[in-house]
Formats: structure tokens, C-alpha cells, sequence
């Protein structure tokens, strides 16, 4: 997830998943300079086969597993794209501050993080 110490736990009689950091809801995630992208994504269809029926994520309130994939899954496929399609293109770090990220300006901590996470994934990106 977007830190190295990330800790999940599943309860299957109860179907209750807590995710810790591996899913937000209602927030912009932060990318950190820890963050592994690509491997939260390679995970994730781990996490949804377990069927959980409530999810306790890591920030926000407690939810359903179609809502923590928008806030989570779905906002780094679309950080990934957007920035693999600039480094595909030969574009730069002040392209990255530029992507339209205003699908996801309703979430909580939009204004702190969307230009932060562009700066981070695109430098993590860069040299791959």
C-alpha cells in the first residue's frame, strides 16, 4: 500500500475485512516515497476475492468493497496511465502537476495531495 508497514486484517465468519492502508474511502489516498504503485495494483484482487461485505479501510468510514476500489483502485489506474502516457510522450515533471485530476476534487484532501501525488508517482516513474 502506500507505506511498507501496512497490516490487514480479515474476520471470514463475519466477512469483515480492515484494511489498514491498503484502502481509503471518502479521501484522496497520498502517494509517499515508500509508495509501491504498481504492487498495491498487483494486490488488490487479493484483497477483493476474499468477498468481504464491510470494509473498515485505513481512512474513512466504514464501507463496502465497490466503494474502497473507486477511492483506491480506481485513482491509482488513472495516476498511472496519466503519468506512464507523459513519460511515453517525453513529457515532464511540470506535466505531471498538470493532469486533470478534477474527477476526484469532491474527496477530502484533494487540495493537499493531487499535486504532491503527481510530483511523487511521476518521480518514481521517471527512471523505470
Amino acid at each position: 500500500s502506500h507505506s511498507l508497514d501496512n497490516v490487514a486484517l480479515w474476520m471470514p465468519e463475519d466477512k469483515l475485512l480492515i484494511t489498514g492502508d491498503y484502502a481509503f474511502n471518502e479521501r484522496l489516498l497520498p502517494i509517499l516515497d515508500d509508495t509501491d504503485v504498481r504492487s498495491w495494483l498487483e494486490i488488490w484482487p487479493q484483497i477483493e476475492a476474499l468477498g468481504a461485505s464491510i470494509v473498515i479501510p485505513g481512512h474513512g468510514d466504514v464501507t463496502d468493497m465497490a466503494t474502497v476500489r473507486y477511492f483506491t483502485v480506481d485513482y491509482l489506474e488513472f495516476m498511472l496511465s496519466n503519468i506512464t502516457r507523459l513519460i511515453d510522450d517525453g513529457d515532464g515533471l511540470m506535466d505531471a502537476y498538470d493532469i486533470d485530476q478534477s474527477q476526484f476534487m469532491q474527496w477530502k484532501t484533494f487540495r493537499e495531495l493531487s499535486k504532491l501525488n503527481a510530483e511523487k508517482l511521476f518521480r518514481k516513474m521517471e527512471f523505470e
